[in-house]
């Protein structure tokens, strides 16, 4: 009851956990709190409805999942922060900014909406329209289907993970973004094994993450999970 925010990611960023945020919201809302979302680890490869969710406001890069182009993102804001005071104050955000003969006249009401709290320079030439065209080759996939491609490629990884006992249970983790611990692991060894067959991968505190995509393929996985393999054995 003396909440009044939570703030959380819909996917964590280093265990690959998905949190439910529909129940989430109910006892946010219940509160009379509010629900901000970081999207960064999701959105594009999972269907988020934020009218579903109840979420107030939601937060997204454009490099990851959105296949967009760094140093440029989203922001979504429900009607709850329409009245709200920007952190960045821009004659971009002001109300009849369109008119650029009445710029001087400095008008101090906001555009409609959540445009109060855009940055300075949204009209980034070169960075706006290959973000726009990202989102919009995203839309024509359709989340879901990369979400059940990433799922097809992993899901024989994620038995072999149970069938070592190296992850009890891996029902929880995200096909596209999951962590697995180091400590079982060699990391000498894994880490010159990832190299010698190009191999990228994060390493977040204690746990090795990896993130799947699009642009890999059954044999890419097929050999990642012959890598981990190998090691754990080896490192028992």
């Amino acid at each position: 009851s003396k909440t009044v925010v939570v703030s959380i990611s819909h996917v964590h960023w280093i265990y690959g956990i998905r949190f439910d945020l529909e129940k989430i919201s109910i006892a946010v809302h219940e509160n009379n709190g509010y629900f901000v979302i970081d999207g960064s680890q999701s959105v594009g490869i999972i269907d988020l409805d934020v009218e579903k969710s109840q979420i107030d406001a939601l937060v997204c890069t454009g490099y990851k999942w959105l296949l967009g182009p760094y140093s440029i993102g989203f922001a979504y804001y429900n009607d709850r922060f329409y009245d709200g005071i920007p952190i960045e104050e821009s004659w971009m955000t002001r109300s009849e900014k369109e008119d650029f003969s009445r710029l001087t006249d400095y008008e101090r009401g906001y555009g409609l909406g959540a445009i109060r709290y855009d940055v300075g320079e949204t009209s980034n030439f070169i960075l706006t329209p290959m973000f726009l065209e990202a989102v919009s080759q995203i839309n024509s996939w359709k989340p879901n289907n990369l979400y059940d491609y990433c799922s097809g490629l992993t899901v024989d990884l994620f038995n072999e993970f149970e069938h070592l006992g190296f992850i009890e249970d891996t029902s929880q983790l995200c096909p596209h973004l999951f962590g697995i611990p180091l400590n079982k692991l060699n990391p000498q060894s894994l880490q010159t094994s990832l190299n010698e067959h190009n191999i990228k991968t994060s390493v977040r505190g204690d746990f090795l993450r990896i993130s799947p995509n699009i642009y890999n393929t059954h044999e890419d996985i097929d050999l990642l999970r012959s890598i981990l393999s190998d090691v754990y054995s080896n490192s028992k």
